[in-house]
Order: structure tokens, then sequence, then C-alpha cells
């Protein structure tokens, strides 16, 4: 059998092999350019490939960002044709064998990871569609007010506020929250020293409804077993002075 480079130093078979070479060369371009159409779908995302990921894309048809493809977010943000090619395959090599052998644990990214990491998820993901530029100044909505530059200024990144806004679900912790806002801000101690006005255009008075009399006169205990912050609200004061005057049991 003739090795097929052969064919192109016959003169009488180069033309036909040199036809053939592009022929086979123009259809793995096309099937490549189809493949990575295909596969870049919010469809194949969905149904054709990962329903390991069932909750995140039914959390996602539910929110703000349910028309906006999932490569516009995962996917490096103005990411050339190589780099594009390069994500594709890296995910492809780190996710499939999971999905393969069932390897994986749900829900996925419990500790919100993705949204942490800022070479995962920089606020230039974000910034592409949304301009930072318009939340100059302090945005209120409803009884909150945030200065959006205060906190662009200090490099924070979107998703470290933003973590869950296009994937809203109960099993993951959503940071716009007191507790999300309380992992940098405090009354009291080491972070960025913070009163209830700093955030709220009015001071909240009402108790919230699961702080009933029983809960006060004891029945708190599995909540801070829990780590449910008694200090977004409350100065550590507030609670030692009524258990160290023994008015109620360290229970």
């Amino acid at each position: 059998m003739k090795h097929p480079i052969e064919a192109f130093r016959n003169p009488r078979t180069r033309p036909r092999a040199l036809i053939w070479t592009g022929v086979v060369a123009t259809l793995a371009l096309a099937f490549l350019t189809f493949a990575l159409a295909v596969t870049s779908t919010q469809w194949f995302c969905a149904s054709g490939c990962h329903r390991i990921m069932d909750g995140a894309v039914n959390a996602n048809a539910q929110s703000s960002h349910a028309k906006v493809s999932c490569v516009a977010c995962h996917l490096p943000a103005g990411a050339g044709p190589l780099t594009f090619m390069i994500h594709k395959a890296q995910a492809g090599l780190s996710e499939v064998p999971p999905a393969i052998f069932g390897t994986y644990k749900l829900p996925l990214n419990l500790d919100n990871a993705v949204a942490k990491d800022r070479k995962q998820f920089p606020s230039s993901q974000c910034t592409q569609c949304h301009n930072t530029e318009k939340e100059s100044g302090l945005k209120v909505v409803g009884n909150l007010k945030i200065d959006h530059q205060v906190h662009i200024a200090a490099d924070l990144q979107c998703a470290w506020c933003h973590n869950r806004v296009a994937h809203p679900d109960k099993e993951h912790t959503d940071f716009i929250s007191m507790e999300g806002c309380f992992r940098c801000h405090t009354l009291e101690g080491t972070g960025i020293k913070s009163q209830c006005g700093t955030c709220h255009v009015v001071t909240p008075t009402k108790t919230p409804n699961d702080h009933t009399e029983a809960f006060i006169k004891g029945g708190h205990a599995a909540d801070v077993d829990a780590q449910r912050s008694c200090y977004t609200c409350h100065e550590t004061s507030f609670c030692t002075d009524c258990h160290r005057k023994g008015a109620y049991p360290n229970n």
C-alpha cells in the first residue's frame, strides 16, 4: 500500500489529492463550526448535555436572565475563537467524566465557589451587558440603599454579592441578604463597621416573626448552633448582658 504522501508527489495524482484534501478540510471545518454552534445553545446545555444541572436550569428559567444564553456568562467575556475553543474543551474534559460515571454531588456548586472565584467569574462577565457607570450614587430599592461605586472602587466583584441572580433557589445561600452583607460589614469587631442606617433607609423596628417569647427565653440555641448570626442586628453585649446576669439559661 502506497503512503498517502505519494499522491502529492506524483504529478498525475497531485491535483486529485489536493482537491480531496480541500474537501475533507472543508467538511471538518463545517462540522467543527456546527458542533461549536450547537453545543453553545441553551437547548444543548439544558437538555442535550447537562441533565445533572436540571436544578440550575429550572432556577434560571425563573430568573431575570432566563433569555440569556449559558455561554454568555459561563465562557470568558470577549474571548476570541481560540480561547473559546480551549475553554469549551477544558470544560468538557472536566465535566463529562463525572456526568458519565455519576461521581458528581448535588446540588452542584453548593458553596458558591464559582461566584467567589475571581478567575471563573470576574465582573467583566456582567459588565459586557450591564453598565456600572449608570450605578453612580446611592441606589434605593425598597428600604435598602447601596452605593455600587464604593464597592467597585474596593475591587469587589459583582458575583460576590449578586451570586444567585441568574439561578435563584433555596439550596444555595443568596448573598443579597443580611447574612451575605455581614460577611464584610459588622456592627463591631474587625469587619467594616456599619450601622443599620448604612444600608437601611429607615431603621427596621419590627421584631422578626420567629422571635416569640419562647424563642427569647431560651429557644434560640438551635439557631446559634446552626450558625445563624445574631450579630447582624445585635451587638455582642446585647446577648452577653442577658446571659451574664443569669436572666436566661445558656440553652
